[in-house]
């Protein structure tokens, strides 16, 4: 039995003392506890104190801080296979914490060596692993956790499935599988009832609101988050999801009042998540106002769990406000960063097809917007986003009926009041929604962001859009059917079409042919 003057001992009471504030007073504290379990040779409680330490000064806005000491234990019990194993996987959680995608490299340096590993080590590993792996949206991770979930030799803790699930959770919302999630929901939920896990209940009253927001306006359980302070992420999440709402209700002061609530929390959690604040507020700026007075916020430099909902408010936002080059860059990043099979995120429950389709109208792609808000109503019908389908569905026929989109007149109007008769039937004004599809396309005829091709892929061009072939057209303007291909190839690329009939269908919409 350790005594009361023992060094880890000691350390051990004022880290659970102070979990929430741990002043520069304890590390000497801390660093002769780590000391001291080395002597002793006891490894577990150095690494204990390590690990513990380090969720601390993360969950306080300091990784880097937490990074240092989880670096100082690796340097005194690296020795140990187990222990190098645990303060690794525990190192690559905070840079996955911050979104920094070094953490799946941190990570496999964890996973060396593991079948010399004892079974609850590695079953340690595996939560490392599904949890990391859920923050940055790698699509395994929902197979991982199930996996995790199921085993029984050995059976993991508790506690620490009932700490993966948020992150698995939040991952399924981004591949689209929101419906799927909330059997994980009600399984947290039981956890935290029979447990009296205050913490977990505010995870569940936030993923659940986040949840049920695609189909519907309803509160969050106040209660649940209020009785657990420390759990800043729940709130936050609840606040994101908010503000969402307020801005499809046309909220003003709500939405301000959700942009200054995330601003208080980011003061206290790590820095990537209040770095995605001035997303928030370019969103609430282009719903509001005119757009012309925004700064422009760049996206992400990385894309997680984390960032995504920030990065997608910026997306939505490009399309209504921002200069051309603003929207040619989000367009950018977008197109860069976001893999086919992320399509939403929790707390900003939208099609990333129809952002993208919004998108291509600021960029004048109509034919190609067409067939995204096509995509994005089928998406939202078969995963239950009752809001987003109304959405996706007044712009589409708000766009076709504009740009005098095939096949008639009288099919969009009857889709259009489809979509409008949803929205109020959901207590949304359907006007806004389909102002942004007349502004997009005013935004983009207005910019000067149309290709620039020379006279030569012009006259190419216009004769492949007369019906005549390559050599058809060499023989008209006196050149080599070769180069004339080289000229048509050319035009395409710079309309960002691969066929003849996407170039030409881009190029007459733009007026640079006839």
């Amino acid at each position: 039995m350790q005594s009361s003057t023992d060094p880890v001992h000691l350390a051990w009471g004022v880290l659970k003392e102070n979990p929430n504030r741990l002043p520069d007073f304890w590390a000497t504290v801390y660093r002769n506890a780590l000391e001291a379990a080395f002597r002793q040779q006891d490894v577990k409680s150095g690494v204990g104190l390590a690990i513990f330490a380090a969720i601390s000064l993360e969950s306080q806005g300091r990784p880097t801080v937490a990074i240092t000491h989880l670096e100082d234990a690796l340097a005194i019990f690296g020795g140990d296979l187990l222990a190098r194993a645990r303060l690794i996987a525990r190192r690559s959680l905070v840079e996955a914490l911050s979104s920094d995608h070094a953490s799946l490299q941190t990570l496999a340096r964890a996973r060396r060596g593991i079948r010399s590993l004892d079974a609850e080590t590695v079953l340690d590993i595996d939560i490392y692993t599904a949890v990391i792996r859920a923050i940055m949206l790698q699509p395994d991770c929902v197979e991982r956790g199930e996996r995790i979930t199921a085993s029984s030799n050995p059976s993991p803790p508790p506690g620490m499935v009932a700490g993966t699930k948020p992150w698995i959770i939040a991952a399924m919302h981004a591949f689209g599988m929101a419906e799927r999630s909330e059997i994980w929901i009600t399984s947290l939920g039981a956890y935290a009832e029979a447990t009296g896990d205050v913490f977990r209940r505010a995870d569940v009253a936030a993923l659940g609101y986040a949840t049920q927001t695609r189909s519907s306006f309803l509160e969050p359980d106040e209660g649940a988050l209020d009785a657990a302070p420390r759990n800043t992420i729940a709130r936050w999440r609840v606040e994101v999801t908010r503000l969402y709402l307020n801005l499809l209700k046309r909220d003003r002061d709500g939405a301000k009042a959700s942009i200054g609530a995330l601003q208080s929390l980011g003061e206290r959690m790590n820095p990537i998540w209040r770095a995605g604040i001035p997303c928030y507020e370019a969103a609430r700026a282009a719903w509001f106002e005119d757009g012309t007075e925004v700064v422009f916020p760049s996206p992400p430099e990385s894309v997680s769990a984390i960032t995504l909902p920030a990065g997608l408010a910026g997306l939505n936002a490009s399309s209504q406000a921002g200069s051309q080059d603003d929207a040619v860059l989000w367009r950018r990043w977008a197109d860069a960063s976001l893999p086919a099979h992320i399509q939403s995120s929790l707390g900003w429950p939208v099609s990333i097809d129809r952002l993208m389709g919004m998108s291509d109208i600021r960029l004048g792609r109509v034919e190609r917007a067409r067939q995204r808000f096509q995509r994005a109503a089928r998406w939202a019908e078969a995963g239950g986003y009752t809001i987003e389908r109304a959405i996706a569905l007044l712009q589409l026929a708000e766009l076709a009926t504009l740009a005098g989109l095939q096949p008639t007149r009288e099919r969009w109007q009857i889709l259009r009041r489809r979509g409008r008769d949803e929205l109020s039937a959901l207590g949304l004004d359907p006007d806004p929604l389909a102002y942004q599809v007349a502004r997009a396309l005013a935004l983009g005829r207005t910019s000067d962001f149309s290709p620039k091709l020379t006279p030569r892929e012009v006259e190419v061009l216009s004769l492949l859009a007369r019906g005549l072939t390559h050599r058809e057209v060499g023989a008209s303007l006196g050149i080599s059917w070769r180069t004339a291909q080289v000229h048509a190839a050319s035009a395409y690329g710079k309309l960002d079409a691969s066929t003849r009939i996407g170039a030409i269908t881009r190029a007459r919409e733009l007026g640079l042919i006839a």
